[in-house]
């Protein structure tokens, strides 16, 4: 009987989970939790702006940990299953997102705890960056490897910090409400040419494009 795409991600789900480095992501929650904890709560009552700049380091020791999600082990084997690499990859990245989303709610609960600060935390911007981590994150190692992924979005946040001139940044204070919209823009571009290029470096590298089905139907 011929299995159908669902059968077979139903089949892999379970092996691709025992590959996961799950030991990476609890090291990079606890890490989150303890650089919210030493930047962003630390003396008690911290305003705003501190709170946003623990929450950001937290952010980005989570997303780090998810570094080697893509590099499966498993790899030379599983790719005589007849399932397309977006789909392997899309599974592992489907097996981590709960936890890496889950995780990212607890930082934002603990974020919110006793003393609550006199202004409200953004947390539609900051999952915005969150989630535009990530997917560069994977997209980087989609290309290469985790081993690359890590260094370049390290080098993606020290330039959106600190190297770039201030229009074309991607951290700005609360503060100033025009700067920190447009910024958010910039996130949101970033997101969006991280998920392209994450589409695209998925692609098995033997399947025809259409420009290929094309020729060959010319061909015929």
């Amino acid at each position: 009987m011929r299995l159908t795409r669902l059968d077979q991600l139903d089949r892999l789900a379970g092996p691709t989970a025992r590959t996961v480095g799950w030991w990476q992501l609890g090291l990079g929650g606890a890490a989150g939790l303890g650089l919210l904890e030493l930047v962003g709560r630390r003396p008690p009552g911290a305003d705003v702006e501190q709170l946003v700049a623990g929450l950001r380091f937290a952010m980005l020791a989570v997303a780090l940990s998810a570094a080697f999600v893509l590099d499966d082990p498993t790899e030379e084997t599983v790719c005589a299953v007849a399932l397309p690499l977006a789909l392997r990859r899309g599974l592992r990245i489907a097996v981590v997102l709960p936890v890496l989303a889950g995780v990212w709610i607890g930082l934002m609960a603990y974020a919110h705890a006793d003393p609550h600060p006199a202004e409200p935390i953004p947390v539609a911007a900051l999952t915005l960056e969150y989630a535009a981590l990530l997917a560069a994150l994977f997209a980087v190692a989609a290309l290469s490897s985790g081993v690359a992924a890590g260094p370049a979005l390290l080098l993606v946040v020290v330039l959106g910090a600190f190297v770039v001139p201030p229009w074309a940044r991607l951290y700005t204070r609360q503060t100033d409400p025009a700067a920190w919209a447009t910024a958010h823009q910039r996130w949101a571009v970033l997101l969006a040419v991280a998920l392209a290029t994450l589409a695209a470096a998925n692609r098995d590298p033997g399947r025809p494009n259409a420009r290929t089905r094309l020729a060959r139907r010319g061909a015929r």
